[in-house]
């Protein structure tokens, strides 16, 4: 049986420096050098071999996607749901031709015509497998403050939606749900009648309905990496991380399955292989060694270090 390596990234802020958002790359040099260390980066994942399938957030333009696409290795295809206004960013699944044989979109969710998207649903088809299977790839509202509905309430109707089109499939549908959703897996967005994010996978597999209870992987990074009388020993670096964003300790990037996707489905999940991406570009242990995502930042004049405000999130599928 053969490996699907999926991955999701949200790259913070790849604008173009003309773009008037007022934020990202401030230079063609910079978006250049950004560009460039977001392609190493995701070329390294899976020792070396990159991903099959990768899910991206705060991409600004499909250009820009395309320039990412182009430094990657391999032959690939994509899928790109744009933004709504310049100063906004769209999301995108990529995926390379060898191991998928056709993407089809099949809906997308935006608050309004003008808004960024903060969920696409898309039918992934492999080659020699008869079967396919959904991937919902997300970005859903972020916490800062906007005029008009609030954030609470514009992650609940995301997921609500998302909710919605899984109920109208039936429990053998495989469905593989990643992205960045700006909510915990305890807060009520992943809680709620319209999707549930469950912290066991036995109660997932039990389920008789159709697929809006999905195994959450990312229960396990909420605790901390390390036993408490292990770190009076003195001032050890965490293992793992214990959040996914470097604002807080929150765990906002998370990778959910359904039962099929755990089994008997055209892809099984290999839970042993959900992590982040830790590496010297895309990860940093802080003065009190908490190991946080490695923000792109100016080192010195025209020199940059880091990726990314979000950590890389993998996981990896058997193909049955």
């Amino acid at each position: 049986m053969a490996d699907l390596n999926l991955a999701f990234w949200n790259v913070e802020n790849l604008f173009d420096p003309h773009s008037g958002a007022g934020r990202g790359p401030r230079t063609v040099a910079e978006l250049d050098q950004k560009i460039g260390a977001l392609a190493r980066a995701i070329n390294g994942f899976f020792g070396n071999r990159g991903p099959d399938i990768l899910g991206l957030a705060e991409v600004a333009t499909e250009e820009l996607l395309q320039c990412l696409i182009a430094r990657l290795t391999g032959s690939h295809r994509y899928l790109w749901q744009g933004p709504g206004q310049a100063d906004q960013t769209g999301l995108a699944l990529v995926a390379r031709n060898s191991k998928v044989a056709g993407m089809v979109l099949e809906d997308v969710q935006r608050p309004s015509l003008l808004a960024r998207p903060r969920s696409m649903l898309v039918r992934c088809e492999l080659p020699g497998v008869g079967e396919p299977f959904l991937l919902s790839v997300n970005h859903w509202k972020s916490r800062l403050h906007n005029a008009g509905v609030s954030s609470d309430a514009d992650r609940m109707q995301t997921a609500r939606w998302l909710g919605s089109k899984l109920a109208a499939r039936t429990r053998e549908t495989c469905v593989v749900v990643l992205g960045d959703f700006n909510a915990e897996p305890t807060e009520p967005p992943l809680r709620d009648v319209g999707i549930g994010a469950e912290r066991h996978f036995s109660k997932v597999l039990r389920w008789r309905t159709p697929p809006v209870r999905l195994y959450n992987t990312a229960w396990r990074l909420m605790a901390e990496p390390r036993l408490w009388e292990d770190t009076r020993a003195g001032h050890p670096a965490e293992p793992r991380p214990k959040t996914t964003v470097s604002a807080s300790f929150s765990v906002f990037d998370q990778i959910m399955v359904s039962a099929a996707a755990l089994r008997r489905g055209p892809i099984e999940l290999v839970e042993g292989s959900v992590c982040c991406a830790c590496t010297a570009v895309t990860s940093e242990h802080n003065a009190r060694g908490i190991l946080r995502p490695r923000r792109w930042e100016e080192a010195a004049p025209g020199s940059f270090v880091g990726a990314s405000d979000h950590f890389p999130l993998l996981a990896t599928f058997i193909i049955r």
